[in-house]
């Protein structure tokens, strides 16, 4: 039997507080954000797991009609990214984890295989000219390092103890949608 797929926590927790309006429902290309980046990752073999927080029940609706995902609740959204973190590592088991905000709509799907390619110490991360990108890819036994960590830290200070690798990449893995001007960028390219 071989090693288990590693699964994606997809993060959608936050308040969208740049975008001045809940991000994940507005539209791109025709189709809400969070859908739109869902329908994406749904063609790659990975479990993936969406992390809410803020508009919750807003989110449900969204990803109803994706039956093969799992969505959970983070209760302690408003600490900050890394509290999703661990609500999404607390769904994993034995496999091997992507991290991934759910507003890196245009990631290159093609980044997914070639980071499980590489990884050969606890991780590995896509960088463009030495600006870290997504998706990171880590090891299962962070989980329990990461589910440690004090409300509102960082995964840096852990991460910088570790052998991360990293692997140039394209544009795509540091483009985030926070602001109108950010999917109206996107929206164009």
């Amino acid at each position: 039997m071989g090693k288990p797929t590693p699964s994606i926590i997809l993060l959608a927790a936050g308040t969208s507080t740049r975008m001045g309006k809940w991000k994940h429902a507005e539209p791109l290309r025709g189709t809400p954000l969070i859908q739109y980046t869902v329908q994406r990752l749904s063609t790659l073999p990975y479990q993936i797991i969406v992390v809410g927080g803020y508009q919750f029940e807003k989110l449900q609706l969204l990803l109803s009609p994706y039956n093969h995902i799992k969505l959970v609740y983070n209760p302690q959204y408003t600490s900050g990214f890394v509290s999703s973190v661990q609500r999404g590592v607390q769904e994993i088991e034995k496999e091997d984890f992507f991290i991934l905000p759910g507003d890196m709509p245009c990631i290159p799907l093609s980044i997914f295989s070639a980071l499980e390619q590489r990884l050969s110490q606890d991780g590995i991360r896509p960088t463009v000219t030495g600006i870290p990108g997504h998706p990171v890819l880590l090891r299962n036994f962070l989980a329990p390092s990461i589910t440690k960590l004090p409300a509102g830290e960082s995964l840096r200070p852990l991460l910088s103890t570790r052998t991360i690798d990293t692997m140039e990449s394209s544009l795509e893995t540091i483009q985030d949608v926070d602001t109108p001007e950010d999917l109206i960028h996107i929206e164009l390219t």
